[in-house]
């Protein structure tokens, strides 16, 4: 039977394939699909978006990072890197404040 190329093949079709390949790679295939189906055990879901917090104080940490390269090359700092992070500094204490 030619398996029909147009449409994606189920997870469950693709192990039945491998079931009747046979050999040490058909094993190793298929132990990989199962794997795709079942998650480890320790694994936790996605958290999906990290807090907006994090990213600017990330960010920071990132301008300040490249000022302190800059001053230790004897280079100018220029303008819109100190200005960024007044801003971030501005952005994260109002993201901190209690009831927000």
């Amino acid at each position: 039977m030619t398996p029909d190329l147009k449409e994606r093949p189920t997870l469950e079709q693709a192990l039945a394939a491998c079931e009747h390949l046979g050999g040490e790679q058909a094993f190793l295939v298929s132990r990989f699909l199962h794997n795709l189906r079942q998650p480890p055990a320790d694994q936790q879901p996605p958290l999906g978006l990290r807090p907006l917090v994090f990213a600017l104080e990330e960010r920071r940490d990132e301008v300040f990072a490249a000022i302190d390269r800059h001053a230790a090359c004897s280079l100018d700092v220029p303008d819109r890197w100190r200005q960024e992070l007044q801003l971030l500094e501005v952005v994260i204490e109002l993201l901190h404040r209690p009831g927000r």
